[in-house]
């Protein structure tokens, strides 16, 4: 039986070990950071989105939201768009190109998942499952608490 400091250092390794490991290789080629690859994502959805909605999907703040929508906006995938009834008020949307962006980057992700799930059966994904769950609960408990 493993002490509670190898346990540990086992968890370690394997989180370190899946950093370095590319799940998602073979992503479409960009040159998008992982966090404007998560605003896209937050994007492709079928109604106009605020820059204070990305914010609250990825869980930081306004303030590191905007350069990657300036990002996004000059690189031609995003597009700000002024409400009529308030002009203070700015919704986001997906151009045409940032939609075929976003399209492929989630199919390329849903496969990568399939064949994970293919790979580990029902009864360990749904453990894999139940555990990652877990593990999301430890991390806001911790970060609720601080």
């Amino acid at each position: 039986m493993q002490t509670k400091q190898e346990l540990a250092s086992s968890l370690i390794q394997t989180f370190l070990f899946h950093k370095k490991q590319k799940f998602f290789y073979g992503m479409p080629k960009t040159d998008l950071k992982p966090s404007e690859t998560a605003v896209l994502g937050c994007l492709d959805v079928d109604k106009l989105l605020r820059p204070r909605d990305i914010s609250g999907f990825l869980g930081v703040s306004p303030a590191s939201v905007s350069p990657l929508l300036a990002s996004l906006e000059e690189q031609g995938l995003i597009e700000r768009i002024i409400n009529p009834q308030n002009r203070r008020e700015i919704f986001l949307q997906l151009t045409p190109k940032g939609k075929e962006l976003a399209q492929k980057i989630k199919t390329h992700m849903r496969n990568r998942v399939q064949d994970l799930v293919e790979y580990l059966g029902e009864e360990q994904t749904l453990e894999l499952i139940r555990l990652l769950q877990l593990v999301n609960q430890f991390v806001s408990k911790q970060e609720s608490s601080k």
